[in-house]
């Protein structure tokens, strides 16, 4: 048995796809095979001498690895990729080779877990676009719902002082379908200012909205962070500037070299209400 990679589930599509890429990068530089989570034989192969990839041990592998030196990892070894590794000079060093990877290994899975629900999706549903997908030109991600219950929602200026600089003729939102009241006066709020489209689909038909923009502001989600990654349209990527420090495994900023870092602020429910209210 060569060198096997495995990924433990942990969150929603957005952290599958940055564990799977991971995974995916280490398994193209050591030509490594890929044991399914839900396969039958996965508890017999825990059974094995295996290590864990944490988000630390990726950091220190990654390092290594863009500065050309590759780590031997042994033989005979199972490596199970438990934690988020959203990062960007590895996938993007290694995009070209990723995509191929993703070409030959289509029926891959990706599980996302939240609260102990699971959801399967496979790895071709990162690059073959859904039926009737629509395109735009530009799009805009909008993390709301679970966002705005936590106080950290991106507040309504700072995703519109971003548009009134690019000053298109329309742009397409990108939201989970709104279900609260505030969520509606939220996206209200730009339909009076600007000329939009709003999209609220599955999960995997929204991400390739954003994956075929020519323009694509992402939100503080990794689900828009993999879409402008993997794209092979987007000329133009706008990143939230965040600041947070205590998160080593989330250092994700450039997913193209032509990405700007705009400003933002958070707002809690509270005081977005009273925004809308006024607005």
């Amino acid at each position: 048995m060569n060198l096997l990679v495995i990924d433990i589930p942990t969150g929603r599509l957005g952290n599958a796809i940055f564990r799977y890429l991971a995974s995916s990068v280490f398994s193209i530089i050591y030509k490594t095979d890929r044991i399914q989570f839900l396969d039958e034989n996965y508890q017999q192969v825990l059974k094995n001498n295996h290590s864990v990839m944490t988000d630390d041990f990726f950091i220190g592998w990654k390092e290594l690895i863009e500065y050309g030196t590759e780590p031997n990892m042994g033989i005979n070894k199972i490596y199970l990729f438990n934690g988020y590794f959203q990062h960007d000079n590895i996938y993007v060093k290694y995009k070209t080779e990723l995509l191929k990877y993703i070409e030959r290994n289509k029926e891959d899975l990706l599980i996302s877990e939240v609260a102990g629900v699971a959801d399967v999706y496979f790895s071709k549903n990162l690059i073959e676009k859904p039926p009737n997908t629509r395109t735009y030109d530009v799009v805009v991600h909008l993390r709301l719902e679970d966002f705005v219950e936590l106080g950290q929602v991106i507040h309504p200026e700072s995703i519109k002082s971003v548009l009134d600089t690019i000053r298109a003729p329309s742009y397409c939102f990108v939201v989970n379908k709104p279900k609260t009241d505030v969520e509606l006066k939220y996206l209200e709020y730009f339909k009076k200012r600007f000329n939009v489209v709003v999209e609220s689909n599955d999960v995997i038909t929204d991400y390739h909205i954003m994956r075929n923009a020519k323009t694509l502001i992402c939100s503080c989600s990794t689900l828009s962070w993999a879409a402008a990654l993997l794209s092979v349209t987007v000329e133009k990527v706008y990143m939230p500037n965040y600041q947070r420090t205590d998160r080593p495994h989330e250092t994700f900023r450039k997913p193209i070299e032509n990405t700007v870092a705009y400003d933002y602020k958070v707002c809690s429910m509270a005081e977005l209400e009273e925004f809308l209210r006024i607005a």
